[in-house]
Parts: C-alpha cells; sequence; structure tokens
C-alpha cells in the first residue's frame, strides 16, 4: 500500500473510532438511566434515613448497587 492509501485508511478508522465513542456514550446513560429508575423508590428512603440517623450506610448502600453496575 502506498502512503496515500494508508492515509485514507486510518482517517476512516478514526472516524469509525469516533462514532463508537457517541455509541459509548449513549449505552452509558442508558445505564444511568436505568439505575436511577431502579433506585428511584430507595433514594428518598435513604435521603429521609440519613437525615433522622445521621449513618451513611443508607445512602452507600444505592450508591454501592450504583458503583457495582457500573463497573
Amino acid at each position: 500500500m502506498n502512503p496515500a492509501d494508508l492515509q485514507q485508511n486510518i482517517s476512516n478508522l478514526e472516524s469509525r473510532l469516533d462514532y463508537l465513542g457517541v455509541w459509548l456514550l449513549v449505552a452509558t446513560a442508558l445505564v444511568v438511566l436505568g439505575l436511577v429508575l431502579e433506585y428511584v423508590h430507595q433514594i428518598p428512603e435513604s435521603i429521609k434515613e440519613f437525615k433522622e440517623s445521621r449513618s451513611w450506610w443508607p445512602i452507600l448502600v444505592v450508591a454501592g448497587g450504583i458503583l457495582i453496575r457500573l463497573v
């Protein structure tokens, strides 16, 4: 292959990589949305329990569940 063809192939691969980056962002946003919907009922309960007892445990449980699923 001559250098011009190689440069064109590199350019095409970089544009595809950018396209995949957009899809990765969309997929991550969908996961975050799913987690919010999953924990939407537990988050207010955890905040209420934190305000009453000043214990971080309920908030850590929710945060831990979200972090485990994101990793």
